[in-house]
C-alpha cells in the first residue's frame, strides 16, 4: 500500500502505547454476551485505495478483544477476512485497489449475522484549499482545507514526508476548524525543498446499522486521506 497509511500507523500506535487490552477466542464468550462491533474504513484520495478494518469486543465498548473463532468470521465485500493482528485496535484488515463502499458481514454464529455499510458518501471530504502549500520551517504555518470545517465529532492528522526523512506526527480536533497551524514538530529533522504533507479527516459515528443488542453497540469511524505536495522554506 502507498506510504500515506503509514501514518494512521504512526498514529494509532503512540495512542495504543497509553492503553493495554486483553485478547479472548469469540467461542469461549457465551452466545448471549452481545458483541461490540469496531468498523473503520479509510477512502485513499490520493492512491485510489480503500482500507476496512475492524475489532470485536465482549459485551460493549469496554469489553476485552476478541479474536473470531469457532462459528464466528467476518466477510468484507463477499471475502472472509482473516485475524491480522493484535497490534493495533483493529485486528481485521482488507486493502482494496480502488475507491469502494465497504460491506461488513460478521458472522457471530449460525443464528445471529450483522450486515453493516461503510459508503464512500458517507466521509467528510478532505480536499486541499492550495495546489501548493508553502511550509516555514519555525514552525509557523497554517495549511486550510476547501468544504465544511470540523464538526464536534472529527479530527484531523497529519506528517510530513520529505524523502526518506518524516517529521513529527500532528493530531488536532476542534468543532468549527477549517485550517490547522502544522507547529514545530511536524516539521522537525527536515530540510528545505519539496515534501508531501501525509494528512486524514476522520469522523466517528457512534451508531452502526446493525449492532449486537442495538444500533448503539457499535460505532463507525470513518476516514478521508490524502497526500498533498508542499514546499519547506526558511
Amino acid at each position: 500500500m502507498k506510504n500515506i497509511f503509514r501514518l494512521f500507523s504512526i498514529i494509532t500506535f503512540s495512542l495504543l502505547l497509553l492503553f493495554a487490552c486483553s485478547t479472548e477466542n469469540s467461542s469461549d464468550v457465551a452466545a448471549s454476551t452481545p458483541v461490540y462491533q469496531d468498523l473503520k474504513v479509510t477512502f485513499n484520495k490520493s492512491s485510489g485505495e480503500t482500507r476496512a478494518e475492524a475489532t470485536f469486543r465482549e459485551g460493549d465498548e469496554e469489553g476485552t478483544r476478541l479474536i473470531l473463532t469457532g462459528e464466528s468470521y467476518l466477510e468484507v465485500l463477499g471475502k472472509e477476512v482473516g485475524y491480522y493482528s493484535n497490534v493495533f485496535n483493529y485486528y481485521y484488515r482488507l486493502d482494496t485497489s480502488e475507491i469502494t463502499d465497504i460491506i461488513f458481514n460478521f458472522n457471530k454464529n449460525s443464528e445471529s449475522k450483522f450486515l453493516n455499510e461503510i459508503k464512500f458518501a458517507d466521509r467528510s471530504d478532505l480536499s486541499m484549499l492550495n495546489a501548493l502549500d508553502t511550509i516555514k520551517l519555525d514552525g509557523t504555518s497554517f495549511v486550510a482545507w476547501s468544504g465544511n470545517a470540523l464538526g464536534s465529532n472529527e479530527s484531523l492528522s497529519f506528517t510530513i514526508y520529505q524523502g526518506t526523512n518524516t517529521g513529527g506526527a500532528g493530531y488536532r480536533s476542534g468543532e468549527s476548524l477549517q485550517s490547522v497551524n502544522l507547529g514545530l514538530i511536524i516539521v522537525g529533522g527536515l530540510s528545505e525543498g519539496l515534501a508531501f504533507l501525509h494528512i486524514s479527516r476522520e469522523i466517528e459515528i457512534d451508531l452502526i446499522n446493525s449492532g449486537d443488542g442495538g444500533m448503539d453497540n457499535g460505532r463507525f469511524v470513518i476516514t478521508t486521506a490524502l497526500e498533498h505536495p508542499i514546499y519547506l522554506t526558511n
